[in-house]
């Protein structure tokens, strides 16, 4: 009896132990294709680990790593809706809520929530993730134009982090300074422009066609308008004619100052959406 007793204790752990070595070349597989960028499959091997993970703990591990590579993926939405309620359980363990939250930060970032991901950095900061919560607080302040702040903070993280963390800090420290050096132009003196000279405003901006609408139209209209007064002078009238004209010659030059200074504001924000789009495309597509 003893010997079968044995005999079924040892086919157990065998069962467990070539159970164990399956899931671990499994684990192994899924980082693989984390690793190479094959995020989709990668998320399905690690789903299958989750569903089958013995412990609770191993379960919240996979999860956490499928709201990871949605995040790689740039499915900022699954992301999310993975993590927040992994972030829900009271077990997690400290480490794990840090980089949870961390992740779902970048999620929130990527969705282009700064309010709800900077909440999420502060978190993973007093968690113990101090260094990359400081590299994407700097982020969220190059993204909110305030360059001197995104630099302190991109500052802050090349001291405080790992060799990976600090290389990217100082790159996007610099990046931060090159930020102060994207072409600008002066709404107001664009509105002084086209003030003097219908039109002028746009050229200055760089909107060639809408400065030949501009000063066409308000041209026209100021034309109009003497033609309708001298109409009114010889004929000795109300001005009516006069007083429609004018009115309407105003509105177009209202139109074209108003409309330099909004060109110059929309110039500006183009040049730095341009210049952080691909800052956030870059750090998005961070791996850790």
């Amino acid at each position: 009896m003893s010997c079968a007793y044995l005999r079924a204790a040892l086919v157990a752990w065998l069962s467990l132990s070539s159970g164990t070595a399956a899931a671990q070349n499994q684990e192994d597989f899924a980082r693989n294709l984390l690793r190479e960028g094959d995020y989709y499959r990668a998320i399905t091997v690690y789903k299958e680990l989750a569903f089958f993970a013995p412990t609770p703990e191993e379960q919240d591990r996979h999860r956490y790593t499928i709201g990871k590579a949605y995040r790689l993926a740039q499915r900022h939405d699954l992301a999310i809706a993975t993590l927040a309620p992994l972030l829900a359980r009271q077990q997690l363990p400290p480490t794990l809520r840090a980089s949870a939250h961390l992740q779902l930060a970048l999620g929130y970032l990527g969705n282009q929530v700064p309010a709800l991901a900077e909440l999420e950095l502060q978190q993973a900061a007093a968690l113990g993730e101090q260094a990359r919560a400081s590299l994407f607080l700097g982020v969220l302040r190059l993204e909110a134009s305030k360059d001197a702040e995104a630099a302190a903070f991109f500052a802050a993280a090349a001291r405080e982090g790992d060799e990976p963390t600090r290389y990217l800090a100082l790159q996007l420290e610099q990046r931060a300074r090159l930020a102060a050096d994207l072409p600008h132009r002066s709404p107001p003196l664009a509105a002084i422009f086209s003030a003097l000279l219908p039109g002028a405003g746009q050229v200055y901006v760089g909107h060639t066609a809408d400065a030949l609408q501009a000063f066409g139209f308000t041209g026209a209209f100021g034309f109009a308008t003497y033609l309708a007064y001298e109409r009114d002078r010889e004929r000795g009238g109300s001005y009516l004619l006069t007083g429609i004209a004018g009115s309407i010659t105003a509105i177009f030059y209202a139109a074209n100052v108003y409309g330099a200074a909004r060109t110059a504001r929309y110039f500006n924000e183009r040049q730095r959406e341009l210049f952080l789009g691909d800052l956030r495309r870059r750090s998005l597509a961070i791996d850790f």
